[in-house]
């Protein structure tokens, strides 16, 4: 199974808007919020990945179709001042999921991008909390942390690490 993690441009915002529909509906599950009087959810605003240095959007595909959506920045809920990388986002739609799609492209990710690593999931979301601990666990031989967070309403892990990095951004 070929995993591709493609740079997304402003081009490809219609796509990103549709899979966070799509992203936010699963969130229900844990609490999101409803979606409005036109069945519809209201997504982050994408304009600072396509505007901001410290942003980046990224599609997944597999086997050449669309499976989801990473979103990255540089805004730790542990730092205030941070060298790294922070998964903002992560997104892989329900006929991929536990094929390894997700693990895949994230480790991609992590190797783009060398350096500090955070991923912030909240306690409510037991199955992301499970995947990620698993993804860092594998990327990383066992050598990352992982905290206790409650800031500003939010409560929930974070992990962190260090990613040797392989590849170029």
């Amino acid at each position: 199974m070929q995993i591709e993690l493609l740079d997304a441009s402003h081009a490809d915002q219609p796509t990103l808007t549709n899979l966070l529909q799509l992203y936010l509906y699963d969130l229900r599950d844990f609490g999101g919020p409803p979606p409005d009087a036109q069945g519809r959810f209201a997504p982050p605003s994408l304009d600072p990945y396509w505007s901001a240095p410290n942003h980046r959007a990224f599609l997944i595909r597999s086997g050449g179709e669309l499976a989801g959506f990473a979103l990255i920045c540089r805004c730790s809920r542990l730092h205030t001042a941070f060298d790294g990388h922070v998964v903002a986002e992560f997104f892989v739609m329900r006929g991929c999921r536990r094929r390894g799609v997700g693990s895949a492209a994230a480790m991609r990710l992590f190797n783009m991008f060398p350096g500090r690593w955070e991923i912030a999931t909240p306690v409510v979301n037991i199955p992301a909390t499970a995947f990620w601990r698993s993804v860092s666990q594998r990327y990383t031989g066992g050598a990352y942390d992982e905290v206790w967070a409650q800031q500003d309403g939010w409560r929930g892990t974070i992990e962190s690490f260090t990613a040797p990095g392989v590849g170029g951004s």
